[in-house]
């Protein structure tokens, strides 16, 4: 008797939400999915009471973690009340940044509110590539400044590459600079053409074969120091035959 049945219904909600609590942001991305930027419409942004008893909602339903993103989610001037709100209903919580928001008092704060991760997104290992990336002059130099800090009080950080034909190449190097500064994790996202980001900037299919091909040989050569993760499905098709079952499904 097959038992996938069995384990699907034993699953009543997602175990894994991402929440876009403000799609106010400091920097216009190029790539961005969400069109998010400074002058952002917020009149979708949930009031904290509303946010609350979402979470409650969340929490009551069985999802296991909810990820704060946005827009710079720390830019939601409640992210403190929110992010405690779901650790003390159980949920382990990420924050994902772009690192401009965290200081020496809000690294503090991630560390006593349990954050369980932060994700810090990288572009390149080029000042000026990320910042052009990413439409906000200094914002490398404050991303590497949040790593830091976070990694000196030992908050799990995870450094976030989207590859995009602007800085695909730059793949292996953020991994160095990630790897140097103490990061835990890289994450290899897959870039979604939608909202700012336009078709123009997608890998053509044979571009993307080579990058997930590389990231996979990444992971061995840095097996032990630090890790090599993604959110693209299609590394399932290229990964030794006993890695596959973990790519079933969503």
């Amino acid at each position: 008797m097959d038992s996938h049945p069995a384990v699907v219904t034993a699953f009543e909600a997602p175990l894994y939400v991402a929440w876009e609590i403000t799609h106010r942001c400091n920097a216009r991305c190029l790539h961005c999915y969400s069109a998010s930027g400074p002058d952002a419409d917020r009149s979708n942004d949930l009031s904290v009471d509303e946010g609350l008893r979402l979470i409650d909602q969340l929490a009551d339903a069985g999802v296991m973690v909810l990820a704060f993103s946005g827009g710079e989610p720390m830019l939601n001037p409640h992210w403190r009340t929110l992010v405690g709100h779901a650790k003390a209903r159980g949920l382990a919580t990420n924050i994902g940044s772009n690192g401009s928001c965290i200081t020496e008092r809000t690294a503090d704060e991630i560390k006593v509110l349990g954050v369980q991760s932060v994700t810090v997104s990288l572009d390149s290992l080029l000042a000026q590539t990320h910042d052009h990336f990413r439409q906000c002059q200094g914002l490398y130099q404050r991303a590497i400044r949040a790593i830091q800090l976070l990694v000196a009080r030992g908050v799990r950080v995870v450094v976030g590459f989207t590859p995009t034909r602007l800085n695909w190449q730059h793949g292996p190097e953020v991994v160095r600079l990630a790897c140097e500064l103490g990061a835990d994790a890289v994450n290899l996202s897959e870039y979604v053409p939608a909202g700012r980001g336009g078709v123009g900037l997608a890998l053509t299919p044979q571009t993307l074969h080579q990058v997930l091909r590389d990231w996979i040989a990444l992971r061995e050569e840095y097996w032990g120091r630090i890790q090599i993760i993604w959110h693209d499905c299609r590394v399932g098709m290229l990964v030794a035959d006993s890695e596959q079952r973990k790519y079933v499904g969503c």
